[in-house]
């Protein structure tokens, strides 16, 4: 079961109303229970300013489309990659979140934070991958690609 993050510059992509298409695609997936949303820390507060995610989580959380990761893994890394000077983004709570979670697939448009994600030395076994819309807001194989794939969760490197 692949799991995936969704960055707060993209959640009205995936939870608004005016969604492109490829945002709808990737809300579809994960409604669906095809693929499952890795939550916590500061990513949790950042999508709680969303009122559609909000509604969303509720039920998503009941029937197992949305895992959460206790939010003291999430800040206790996010302060050691900040330490460490780790991540070229502002986004260190991001990879704690992937890094305490397993969570392998990130959906955002931040240039640097998906250099971090994809940088194996933030995020390994498996490596991340990115689904984003910056170039394009249809649909796309490439898109597709990520959505069909299986492999893209790993064991959390830390906290668990």
């Amino acid at each position: 079961m692949t799991l995936a993050i969704v960055d707060k510059g993209v959640a009205s992509e995936v939870f608004g109303d005016n969604r492109p298409e490829a945002g709808r695609e990737f809300f579809e997936w994960l409604d669906s229970g095809d693929g499952r949303l890795s939550s916590g820390g500061g990513n949790l507060d950042e999508l709680r300013d969303h009122q559609a995610f909000r509604d969303w989580a509720r039920f998503a959380f009941r029937f197992d489309r949305l895992r959460l990761v206790k939010d003291e893994v999430v800040r206790t890394e996010t302060r050691r990659l900040e330490a460490a000077g780790s991540c070229k983004s502002n986004d260190a709570h991001v990879i704690a979140l992937a890094r305490g979670g397993g969570a392998r697939l990130l959906y955002a448009n931040d240039q640097a934070l998906q250099d971090d994600f994809i940088n194996p030395s933030l995020i390994n076994q498996p490596r991340g991958k990115v689904y984003t819309t910056h170039v394009h807001k249809r649909f796309t194989n490439v898109h597709r690609g990520l959505l069909t794939r299986k492999d893209l969760s790993g064991k959390p490197q830390v906290g668990a």
